[in-house]
């Protein structure tokens, strides 16, 4: 049977590893917001170009959040880029940009 010893042991590694981890994802946490605040101050700046490439960064990190999703059709709209807008559509700034290129298109 274990000892008293190794149980505490166990414990303390289970405590380092979840503090460890925590903090790993808070620093993760504040580096997507840093790319956040850039890519919103790039897109306030109309510089969508450059802005895209952030935010399909972001979306790489986490690509639940929908803003991002918004932002980069949003761009990819922006900057009147009609050779990639089926990307636009997949991340959907939704109908209206599909219908805008499609309409542009035809």
């Amino acid at each position: 049977s274990m000892s008293f010893f190794n149980h505490k042991k166990i414990v303390f590694l289970l405590l380092y590893f979840l503090v460890f981890s925590t903090t790993s994802f808070a620093q993760n946490k504040f580096q997507q917001l840093k790319i956040e605040n850039e890519a919103e101050a790039l897109y306030i700046n109309s510089e969508y170009k450059k802005a895209l490439d952030l935010y399909i960064q972001l979306d790489s990190i986490n690509p639940e959040k929908n803003r991002y999703l918004y932002r980069i059709g949003m761009c990819y709209f922006l900057i009147n880029d009609r050779i990639n807008y089926s990307p636009g559509c997949k991340y959907a700034a939704g109908a209206f940009i599909c219908h805008y290129f499609q309409a542009a298109a035809g």
